[in-house]
């Protein structure tokens, strides 16, 4: 039996999973899957999408972590997501990237 904290980061996880896999499509379809590779230094496709992939699903389980206890609507939601995915925007592509 999954506690309720385990169960949040594990939703958070899959929920990031399902998204990374989205936004790793459309990155692929504009071929800038390799500028995630060369975080690592490499200029693979495939390990660029695999590092896309334990990123976005290890930042869904951090979002699922934060925000368990938060009112459970809608609006909340979506609003939390949009801004914790502002903030990883803003520490990701537009600080450590460049």
């Amino acid at each position: 039996m999954l506690t309720a904290f385990r169960r949040d980061i594990l939703t958070g996880t899959i929920a990031g999973f399902t998204g990374g896999l989205a936004f790793g499509w459309a990155l692929q379809n504009q071929d800038m899957m390799i500028e995630a590779a060369g975080l690592l230094g490499l200029g693979s496709v495939g390990v660029g999408f695999i590092l896309h992939l334990i990123l976005a699903s290890l930042l869904g389980a951090g979002f699922g972590a934060l925000f368990r206890l938060q009112v459970q609507s809608f609006a909340a939601t979506i609003s939390s997501g949009a801004m914790y995915g502002l903030l990883w925007w803003v520490i990701g592509p537009l600080t450590l990237s460049p």
